[in-house]
């Protein structure tokens, strides 16, 4: 299960140019087996900044978070994060 509530912004001194963008982003998620019954209690939120910009190669990128209700010894965390290509 994933939920993801972003405000986009233009760049500061960039306006006009529409391919670069700065967001500020909510993220909550999390992975239930099948037949598992699911607690909203159970999801993992992360809130940070991102910059993406729409390149000729592709869309690119570059998160930063920092979970809100982490589980130590059990969560995976990532705080820096770069992507390539679409989310489908």
């Amino acid at each position: 299960m994933v939920g993801i509530a972003e405000v986009l912004f233009p760049i500061p001194g960039a306006e006009r140019d529409r391919s670069l963008r700065l967001a500020a982003f909510l993220d909550a998620g999390q992975v239930f087996g099948a037949g598992e019954k699911w607690s909203v209690s159970e999801l993992r939120y992360a809130a940070g900044l991102a910059l993406s910009w729409t390149s000729p190669f592709g869309p690119l990128k570059l998160s930063i978070a920092q979970p809100l209700n982490e589980k130590k010894g059990f969560d995976r965390v990532q705080r820096l994060q770069f992507t390539f290509g679409t989310v489908f």
